[in-house]
């Protein structure tokens, strides 16, 4: 059980005017429920 952060790249948009990329970042848990471990699932993964 714990916590984390997770980062992904991000590429540039290849629109004229689109985002530059970057990363995202956020955090992640690991919890225990009823004896089975949950890993936090994000939209982005």
């Amino acid at each position: 059980m714990g916590s984390f952060q997770f980062s992904k790249e991000i590429e540039p948009s290849p629109m004229i005017g689109g985002h530059p990329g970057g990363v995202i970042a956020y955090p992640e848990a690991v919890v225990k429920l009823s004896n089975e471990l949950m890993e936090n699932w994000s939209k982005w993964g």
